[in-house]
């Protein structure tokens, strides 16, 4: 630290903490005689990470902290129109769109396909139902899949991976929306189409006659 002459932290708070720039001034900068120590430069837009805020005097709690954290006095422009002459500010545009209706239906249809193609991978001859769930949790992972006796590909196998697509699939219409769950399904087809392995119908058996 004595060799240091000017520290500079970007998006300095994050000095919090076990972040390490919290532990840098904790475990060096600070036990570092004072007039050994670097001049601390630190840049942020925000000097308060606002979850947990709870009030003004809670923030201004959490300013002090940062201040004694880093050695430093937060400092900021007090003009706002005169940062804006020199800062380029976003166009902001506001599109209105009608409330989703509800996804429920959708959902169930997806979970029904899971179900079908679980029940499916399940009265296969070539896979037990131990097998099957081998494949849907091992994935790609050699060592796992060898700890379940799952060497080769097989319409199991194929199941499997068409259920992590259906969940993914789920999981976006939830999060995201109708638009974002298609584009989702979407890419997953493409993918299957350009798919080159060997067991690549195998794959196709289970998955195209659902996605």
């Amino acid at each position: 630290m004595e060799a240091i002459n000017l520290l500079i932290l970007d998006e300095c708070h994050h000095a919090v903490k076990k972040h390490p720039y919290s532990l840098v001034m904790s475990e060096f900068y600070h036990t570092t005689p004072k007039e050994k120590r670097p001049s601390v430069f630190g840049m942020t837009a925000s000097p308060v990470n606002l979850k947990g805020v709870s009030s003004q005097v809670d923030c201004a709690i959490k300013i002090r902290n940062l201040e004694s954290k880093l050695d430093s006095i937060v400092c900021t422009i007090k003009d706002r129109k005169e940062l804006e002459k020199h800062v380029p500010m976003p166009s902001e545009i506001v599109v209105e769109y009608d409330k989703a209706a509800s996804l429920c239906y959708l959902h169930e249809q997806i979970k029904q396909m899971e179900a079908e193609v679980e029940e499916a991978a399940k009265s296969s001859s070539r896979k037990s139902k131990w097998q099957f769930m081998g494949a849907r949790d091992a994935g790609a992972k050699e060592e796992l899949r060898q700890v379940y006796g799952v060497s080769e590909r097989t319409e199991s196998d194929g199941a499997a991976n068409l259920i992590q697509k259906l969940r993914a699939i789920n999981y976006a219409l939830s999060e995201l929306g109708q638009w974002c769950a298609y584009k989702v399904a979407q890419s997953f087809l493409a993918a299957l189409q350009n798919d080159e392995r060997a067991n690549y119908q195998l794959d196709v058996k289970f998955q195209e006659s659902y996605l």
